[in-house]
Order: structure tokens, then sequence, then C-alpha cells
């Protein structure tokens, strides 16, 4: 695997070729010219040197335009045939710099370089000869590699609090109100347009892997942390954030194309004890939604069992909950206004999407006061309601519109099961029916039968 890093010596490299440049065209040409033998290289280490202030037309100097430049050690030599140049040490590279080094008409000599690092004022670009104008840096990388970086970025130092490979930072406002977009991270990934090649692998704008290797324990490992709201650490706490997304995944197709399959979020061969695809922790405020699904008529597809107040559901959907008395556990809604017949229904089906029984509530009449619950069963090749219970407790069977208690409608009702008091007086309830193969029984007042014989006619 090739990575595109480059070494401090590397980076310094690049910018010895335009220092030294600058330093020839300034070199007096004079026979006595203490800057005559740069060319050559042959300074040797720890001898002071000498610079022109000022640039001459033609290119050289007079004694008043010199300045010693002291506290420095130069050393020349050759790399590869090519004269290079070392300041503070021996080079190996077109230039090296023992120290810290600024880049730029106003950062030098008034702002100080990081230890050992490099302070540049304007933009930076590797690999790339127009740098972007509004872009610091620009990393271009053109390689052809199984793996290939443009920029790699390694942290391997050991005990911090908080060690970050890569930190970016924005925290500047606007001047005037408008509608500005700010990118702490920003990642585009495309094939190459108008390309006819076909490709069978991936474009991945964003990657990260989070491995523990050591052979110790690690309290958490993330493949991506988000914090989004609003920062009580400044000076202003009060402002308004309209939306604040954890993530915002959003897809889109341009006419023509095809895309056989369009995933937001992927959760895939998660291993471990407790593995959770997705794990929402506890949240505050006005409204809190775990899960939202805002397109109407979309589909929420669960292949394995799904548990509701339990994480060990037994059966594709199960819900659960601990409370005295009676407790709501599933509630069915209908958003319609209130009027005669709207309310919520439950369906069970067969297979094809066939509908095979419901039972459904609605409003009684007019009245909202009131309201009905009937069963439905299919019969037919069609659900009809078979029975129905009103609010004043009255059960139709085989019509919807009950005037009593229990209201039949048919022209028999069949008692399967013959029963003999044992006496007159045996115990029952008053408007209690019985029958055996001799008589009917008629339980007339508490423990009070009659009977009446039966014959064939």
């Amino acid at each position: 695997m090739k990575q595109h890093t480059m070494t401090r010596g590397q980076l310094i490299g690049v910018i010895g070729h335009l220092l030294l440049a600058a330093w020839l065209m300034a070199t007096p040409a004079q026979a006595d010219s203490p800057l005559d033998t740069l060319p050559a290289v042959t300074t040797p280490a720890g001898t002071d040197l000498y610079y022109c202030v000022q640039a001459a037309t033609d290119y050289k100097c007079t004694l008043d335009q010199m300045r010693q430049w002291t506290n420095v050690d130069i050393t020349g030599g050759t790399v590869n045939g090519l004269v290079s140049l070392g300041i503070g040490a021996t080079p190996v590279n077109k230039l090296d710099v023992e120290g810290a080094a600024v880049i730029g008409a106003t950062y030098a000599g008034a702002q100080t370089a990081p230890t050992n690092g490099l302070l540049v004022e304007g933009n930076t670009a590797f690999g790339n000869a127009t740098p972007l104008s509004r872009n610091r840096v620009t990393i271009q990388d053109t390689a052809a590699e199984a793996f290939a970086a443009a920029l790699s970025v390694s942290q391997t130092s050991g005990d911090y609090s908080n060690a970050f490979g890569a930190y970016l930072n924005h925290t500047s406002s606007p001047a005037v109100p408008g509608a500005y977009n700010k990118h702490a991270f920003y990642s585009q990934i495309m094939s190459t347009v108008g390309s006819t090649v076909d490709n069978s692998g991936a474009l991945y704008a964003f990657r990260s892997n989070a491995y523990h290797q050591a052979n110790s324990t690690l309290g958490s490992a993330y493949g991506g942390f988000i914090n989004v709201g609003t920062y009580a650490g400044g000076a202003g706490t009060t402002g308004t954030l309209a939306n604040a997304y954890g993530l915002w995944v959003q897809g889109e197709k341009t006419t023509g194309s095809t895309i056989t399959q369009a995933t937001g979020i992927r959760i895939f061969n998660m291993q471990g004890d407790s593995v959770f695809g997705l794990y929402i922790g506890s949240s505050t405020g006005t409204n809190v939604y775990d899960v939202y699904a805002s397109t109407a008529g979309s589909k929420n597809y669960f292949a394995g069992n799904v548990g509701i107040g339990t994480p060990s559901a037994l059966h594709p959907l199960e819900a659960r909950l601990d409370g005295a008395g009676f407790q709501t556990i599933i509630a069915l809604e209908n958003l319609q206004a209130a009027a005669a017949d709207v309310g919520p229904r439950l369906m069970l089906e067969g297979a094809g999407n066939t509908d095979m029984f419901s039972v459904q509530s609605g409003w009684d009449g007019a009245a909202t006061t009131d309201a009905y619950a009937s069963f439905s069963v299919r019969g037919s090749s069609a659900v009809t309601e078979r029975m129905r219970l009103t609010s004043a407790g009255k059960l139709g069977v085989g019509t919807n519109a009950p005037t009593e208690l229990l209201d039949v409608n048919s022209n028999s009702i069949r008692v399967r099961t013959a029963k003999t008091p044992a006496s007159a007086t045996d115990t029952c309830d008053q408007g209690e029916i019985s029958w055996d193969a001799s008589y009917i029984y008629v339980c007339v007042a508490t423990n009070s039968w009659t009977r009446a014989a039966m014959a064939a006619w």
C-alpha cells in the first residue's frame, strides 16, 4: 500500500527550490563577493553568510547593500549529483532545515512557526500546480495503484486524553445576514465523466475503520461519533438553531440513470456478545422520536422479531408494558374528523394480502359521544360484518342494530348440551334455561325450577 505522505525534508525540499533560485538571483557577481561561492555550495558549516538587502537592476550588490547573516549553520553538498542546501543540518534533500520555517510576505519576520513545523501564509498545493484560490491546501493524486491516498494522516503517539489524526475547526461567523454554508469537512467522489468502462468496485465519499489491535481492554470503538446542537462554551448561548441533524442522507438520481438499490443507511455484519444494528439512547425534548418516518405510505420492513418494551421478542411483533391495572399496549387511531361510521380497524390477512377477519370501532350514528365495535369475517369472497356490540351493551348477532342485550337475527338458537336439574329446588339463577330428552326446564326464581314435558308430533 503506497501512502503519498511527505516528510518534513521532502516538504522543505520543495520550498528549497524557490528559496535557492531567489537567493542565486540576488547573488552579486563581483569576484570579491562573499556570496560568489554559494552556487558551488562550498561554504563550510558555521560560516557567517551575507545577503543583499535590495535587488539591483544588474543583479549585483554594492558594499552598502550587504548585510551579515549570523547564528545559522549552512552546509553544502550534493544529492544525486545536484546541488543541495542544509540550514543547521547536513542536507540529504535539495533543502534541509533544522527547526521551524515561515513563508509569506507578512508572516516572515513577524510570525513564529510551531516547533519543527512550517507556517505558510498563502495557498499551498501538493501535486497540483494551480491550488484553488479559496483553498489553503490543495492535494492531487493521479496514481493508478491498488491503494493510493492523496492525504495520509498517521497518529501513533501514546498517552493523550484526546488524540486527533486530523482536527478541523471552523468557528467564523458571517458579518451580514444571509444563507451561508460552512463545511468543516466536505467530501466528493465521482466516476470519470463520460467513462464507458465498467467498474465493479465502489465509490466511498467517506470510509472509516475503528479497530482495537492491542492485547488489552478498550472502552469503546466508534467508527463515527457526531455531536450536533448548540454549544454553551461561548459568550452567546441564547441563539436559535432551526434544525440539528446528526446525520443527513440524501439520495440523488439523474434522469435516464438506473439505481438498482438505494439504501440510506446500511448496517451489516455486526458481531459481538450483544449486537445492536442500531442503538438509540436516551433523548430529551418537547417531541422526542427515536425513529420518525415522514413519508405517508412508505414501507418499513423487519425480517426478524420486533420487540416493543422488551429486548427478547419471541414473535414477529411483541409489545410489553409493566404497570398496575389496565395499560394501553397498542393503540390504533384514525385521525379523520369524527363522524358516523368513522374509526380505526385491525385487519387479519391471509397469503396474498387477502382480508380474512377484522375488528373495527366507529362512531355510533351522528353522535360522537357513543361508539360501537363490530366484527367482520370473510365469506363468499367478501369480508362482511357478522356481529356488533353497541355503546348500550347490546350484542347483535347477524344484525348491526340490536334492540336487546342479545339480539340474534335467526329463526333458531341452539343449546348443545343437555342438563337435568336434580330437583325443583336445585341451584339456579332466574331466567336460566336447560333441557334433556324429556323436559324443558326454566328457573323462574332463585333455586326454583319449573318444567314442561316434551313429546313428538
